[in-house]
């Protein structure tokens, strides 16, 4: 009798502690419920928001700059900077120094300046232009050279590459053999530019010059 008063007892503790497994199974699957229910709400947040933005710039157009529009340059040139992680954005003043002025300076009285638009509910969200100027990515006096930038909030949806794909045909129509520029090794549109055609043909600690034959 006493052996089965203890096998008894043996069996109650062994249900108590299969039932506290089980519990603890339930309880775990419910929290991994949880969590992927709570990755999904976050994924479709995210997909919802790319979706809406995809849909906006849906209705972006590429055209030439008008010349009253010129002005908007100094704000796509200090945008053109290239900043790198955790590094402070220098003032809007530092593109009044002589080297980045060179390629905005009397922009549209030079012969071979040339500039192109990206255009969305009427306002101007990306810019790209050339001019045959005495710049970083200068290589000869036939060659064009180039400066783009976007604005960050349409960055890395593909307006750029529009962009520069525009102006290379339009500079090639218009008779140039090619077209430069020059650009930090860090600045993650170097993928951009090689994808477009660019290659490198010099470079220093911090840069390359790049050409695209037209």
């Amino acid at each position: 009798m006493l052996l089965s008063i203890a096998k008894i007892r043996c069996w109650i503790k062994i249900a108590i502690y299969t039932n506290r497994v089980k519990i603890g199974i339930a309880r775990l699957k419910i929290s991994k419920l949880l969590s992927i229910h709570i990755v999904i709400q976050l994924s479709q947040h995210i997909l919802l928001s790319k979706i809406g933005l995809w849909s906006e710039i849906m209705d972006y157009i590429i055209r030439e700059m008008r010349s009253e529009e010129y002005c908007l340059l100094s704000d796509f040139l200090y945008e053109a900077i290239y900043i790198p992680e955790g590094i402070e954005p220098p003032p809007k003043s530092v593109i009044e120094c002589p080297e980045l002025q060179e390629y905005i300076v009397e922009f549209g009285n030079r012969k071979h300046d040339k500039a192109l638009v990206a255009e969305m509910q009427g306002n101007v969200i990306g810019a790209i232009w050339v001019r045959i100027m005495n710049d970083y990515g200068h290589i000869d006096n036939d060659t064009p050279s180039l400066a783009m930038s976007v604005c960050p909030r349409y960055r890395g949806l593909g307006i750029g590459t529009s962009l520069l794909k525009q102006l290379l045909q339009v500079e090639k129509l218009a008779g140039y053999s090619k077209i430069s520029l020059s650009v930090q090794k860090s600045n993650y549109a170097v993928k951009m530019y090689e994808k477009v055609g660019f290659t490198v043909v010099d470079e220093n600690n911090e840069e390359y010059i790049m050409i695209v034959n037209l």
